[in-house]
């Protein structure tokens, strides 16, 4: 599996914790989290969930450093975010836009006046 399809996956998991919390409890997102680790071969993820600024759920998988047997922990391992970012954007415009606090139709400057006019 690919590098891209693989953060795809993690980042489709990241968004499917928000509502397993709510519909099945912390353990079922656990085992949700794991299978999906196996399944997606990746080495390893950390996943942390807050809600109204209260971390509810932080967790490691897995190893940050296969190599060195360092295990994952959401407080210090560190990841390169790569394109992972684009992801995270169209899904807070999605949902910017599903609480209709975004409108893609309007200019940019609506909401920054002082972003630059297309020439």
């Amino acid at each position: 599996m690919n590098t891209k399809l693989k953060i795809v996956l993690l980042l489709i998991a990241a968004l499917f914790v928000q509502f397993s919390f709510a519909q099945r409890g912390l353990k079922n997102a656990t085992r949700y989290i794991k299978n999906l680790k196996e399944e997606s071969q990746t080495v390893g993820l950390c996943v942390t969930a807050s809600i109204d600024g209260k971390t509810i759920y932080s967790k490691g998988f897995g190893y940050e450093s296969l190599e060195h047997e360092v295990k994952a922990d959401p407080a210090k391992t560190r990841y390169r975010i790569a394109s992972i970012s684009k992801a995270f954007t169209s899904a807070a415009i999605g949902i910017l836009m599903n609480e209709r606090k975004l409108n893609i139709d309007l200019s940019a400057q609506m909401y920054a006046s002082y972003f630059p006019h297309k020439r």
